[in-house]
C-alpha cells in the first residue's frame, strides 16, 4: 500500500485504460498515442477477460511502455 501511495504522489498524469470503455479501439493504439505526452502511470482495467488474458495484455503494455523511456 505504501508503494501505491508513493506512485500516486509522484504521478502527474494518470490514465485508466478500460477495455470496455475503449470499445473497438485497441488499448495498445490508445497507449501508443499518449506515449510521451506526460502520462507516467497507467491502470489497465478489464473486468470481463480471463485473468491469464489480462496478465498477458499487461506484460505487452509494459514492454511497449518500457521502450518509450
Amino acid at each position: 500500500m505504501k508503494l501505491k501511495k508513493e506512485l500516486l504522489r509522484k504521478s502527474h498524469l494518470y490514465l485508466i485504460a478500460d477495455k470496455r470503455v475503449a470499445g473497438n479501439r485497441p488499448i495498445f493504439n490508445i497507449v501508443k498515442k499518449i506515449k510521451g505526452l506526460g502520462v507516467n502511470l497507467i491502470q489497465l482495467r478489464d473486468k470481463e477477460s480471463p485473468k491469464w488474458s489480462i496478465l498477458k495484455y499487461a506484460y505487452i503494455l509494459r514492454k511497449l511502455l518500457s521502450h518509450s523511456q
